[in-house]
């Protein structure tokens, strides 16, 4: 019984997904060329349909397809698409591209923003990864981004998790 909701869940988020392209589709068709945020939404939705190659299909697509150079919410929307379904080396690699490419950067919605370092964070609790959430903590101190309330929350977490494992943090 819990797999076939499992199931109709997981396809009702391809769906979903698929959804979301057409009404993209639409809007081009109307003259209305999407912005970041539509892409933003299109990014996080192949992810929740676990469909991450597609998430990074669309991020790379982003100049080609739609004349848009991705900015920090399309390269958090990616880390979370990646991480959500399990590739956290990849998404911890994209952080890295946001984190050297802000470098360059000065313009305000390319800043790192500890969004993009809890995303990461976020999905480093459940299996217990604590090696990963020390690197990515290290990570935006050295980007000099100030911890929020829910990065504290999440180092607290990962912490508890790992105390309970019998692990340790290091912190």
């Amino acid at each position: 019984m819990l797999m076939d909701a499992e199931f109709r869940m997981a396809t009702d988020h391809v769906a979903a997904y698929h959804q979301v392209l057409r009404a993209v589709d639409h809007m081009k068709q109307a003259g209305v060329q999407p912005t970041h945020a539509t892409l933003s939404i299109v990014i996080n939705a192949a992810g929740l349909a676990g469909l991450p190659h597609e998430a990074e299909r669309q991020f790379d697509a982003m100049a080609s397809l739609h004349g848009l150079r991705p900015q920090a919410n399309q390269f958090t929307s990616l880390i979370e698409a990646l991480a959500r379904n399990g590739q956290l080396d990849k998404a911890e690699a994209v952080l890295d591209a946001l984190a050297a490419r802000r470098a360059t950067s000065a313009l305000k919605h390319d800043r790192l923003t500890a969004k993009s370092f809890n995303t990461l964070l976020s999905f480093c609790i459940g299996p217990g990864d604590a090696a990963r959430g020390q690197r990515v903590e290290a990570k935006m101190h050295q980007a000099g981004v100030e911890p929020d309330d829910i990065t504290r929350a999440r180092l607290r977490d990962l912490a508890k998790l790992c105390e309970r494992r019998g692990g340790h943090t290091g912190g």
